[in-house]
């Protein structure tokens, strides 16, 4: 991602209230299956909770990664979808 967007976006949120221990990001490819920063995000998520993404291809870079990100986020913390 662009620095000026990452940082334009993380001040936006800030100015927003959200805590900057509530901010949390990769540097690693979207490609790669192991991403420490979605996996803290994940972890920390509580129910009731909204997880902000920069841009749906920051999450996975193909349909089936997608596929694969959206049963690791409902495996985190019981989250059931609605």
């Amino acid at each position: 991602m662009c620095s000026i967007y990452k940082r334009y976006t993380k001040d936006a949120l800030l100015q927003e209230g959200v805590d900057l221990r509530n901010i949390f990001g990769d540097k690693t490819s979207g490609a790669k299956d192991k991403r420490r920063g979605i996996e803290n995000a994940l972890e920390f998520l509580q129910p009731g909770d909204c997880l902000i993404g920069w841009k749906l291809d920051r999450l996975g870079r193909s349909l089936s990664s997608l596929f694969l990100f959206n049963k690791l986020l409902y495996s985190y913390n019981g989250y059931k979808r609605k």
